[in-house]
């Protein structure tokens, strides 16, 4: 078989084996630098959980790299997650599979460019948490943005866990933008922020509540069963066929047969016995 195939392959044009070669490549060099992007973006995560564990300032040419490639990371799954939710008509979910992605990648990104924009000013906890509570709503922004670029409601799916995440987030950030005074302004932008965002997913299900319960239901129209096979009898007539009358006939007045009858036949001067026919001939 593989023999065949390869044979088959020989004898297509010249033009049309180059561009499948083409396409194959830049496929298969798409997988191999996600699947590169995606190792890394493990490494810089190991590396930042480490450092944040042991509070220890990260080193400024891992930051470069991570903010590099983290930011690389984040911007395609935030770009496919946009592009699938603006598709996505049908409402199938499939922008749902780039969430978790956009948030991991864009939280190690925005952790990586803060670190080098303030190095040692900010205590690295409260780093590491503001940066994936910016990219939690950078990603939930993003596929609503997606949705209204179709002009319709944000479904159900995206909705509900932005409502769920996005609520006690406004709740906490204002808390925390109350206690701690060094980092009051990154904590209220994130809670007026996600206080937008809670405000949208509560519109959108709303809306999507009306949209519901305005659709009527239209009663089922009732299915006569199938009419059994008209029978062989050729007077049949089907039920509900129009029926012509034919109108009777005139009355016909009987004809009574001739009767022979004896009669007396002239014969000359005299007359002699015979007989003779009466009737209607």
């Amino acid at each position: 078989m593989t023999a065949g195939v390869a044979f088959a392959v020989c004898l297509l044009p010249r033009e049309a084996r180059a561009e499948d070669q083409e396409e194959t490549f830049g496929i298969a060099a798409a997988v191999a630098a996600g699947i590169m992007a995606l190792a890394a973006d493990f490494a810089f995560t190991s590396y930042t959980a480490v450092s944040v564990s042991e509070g220890d300032e990260p080193a400024q040419s891992w930051m470069i790299a991570q903010t590099a490639i983290g930011g690389a990371s984040a911007l395609t799954m935030n770009g496919l997650g946009l592009a699938l939710g603006a598709e996505d008509r049908r409402e199938e979910g499939y922008e749902l599979t780039t969430l978790p992605i956009s948030i991991w990648t864009g939280g190690i990104a925005i952790f990586g460019g803060w670190s080098l924009a303030e190095p040692g000013e900010t205590d690295l906890r409260a780093r590491f948490g503001l940066s994936f509570l910016g990219a939690t709503n950078l990603a939930f922004t993003t596929l609503a943005i997606g949705a209204h670029f179709d002009e319709r409601p944000t479904p159900f799916y995206v909705a509900i866990p932005e409502l769920a995440l996005m609520a006690p987030e406004c709740v906490l950030t204002a808390i925390r933008a109350t206690e701690d005074s060094d980092h009051k302004t990154a904590w209220a932008a994130l809670s007026v922020w996600s206080g937008l965002l809670t405000a949208h997913a509560m519109v959108n299900l709303v809306a999507r509540g009306l949209d519901g319960a305005g659709t009527s239901i239209s009663e089922p129209t009732p299915v006569s069963p199938p009419l059994p096979p008209a029978p062989s009898d050729p007077y049949y007539i089907e039920p509900g066929a129009p029926v012509e009358v034919v109108p009777p006939a005139p009355p016909v007045d009987e004809v009574k047969p001739p009767l022979v009858v004896p009669a007396a036949i002239p014969g000359g001067a005299s007359l002699g016995p015979g007989i003779m026919m009466v009737g209607r001939f």
